[in-house]
């Protein structure tokens, strides 16, 4: 990806940043963005009315899920409806592909 001078190479999204603030960071097309999956569920409703986060789910290419291994029961099941409702937009706005990655930092058996 070329970056202008806008550019930054890491964001952070929470539900504690403003509307406004939010789309300066997706404006700056970061190449990674950290954001809260309750926020990527209240913002999946935004890709149709907002140029930035339709432009985000276009380029969105991984998604990696920190401490998979916690996502169980009904939050388990949310997350993996929230996943299929991303490759929905994702898909929507004619991405190429998109990759779904689980993470955990331990190490042995849990």
């Amino acid at each position: 990806m070329i970056c202008n001078t806008n550019c930054s190479i890491l964001a952070m999204l929470t539900g504690d940043v403003k509307s406004e603030k939010r789309e300066q960071v997706l404006k700056s097309e970061p190449h990674i963005l950290g954001v809260t999956p309750e926020l990527i569920h209240f913002q999946l409703k935004q890709a149709w009315k907002s140029a930035h986060w339709a432009n985000f789910y276009q380029r969105l290419r991984y998604i990696l899920l920190d401490e998979a291994h916690t996502l169980s029961s009904s939050y388990g099941a949310n997350m993996a409806w929230l996943i299929r409702c991303i490759k929905l937009a994702v898909d929507h706005f004619f991405a190429l592909f998109l990759y779904v990655a689980n993470c955990r930092a331990t190490i042995g058996i849990s």
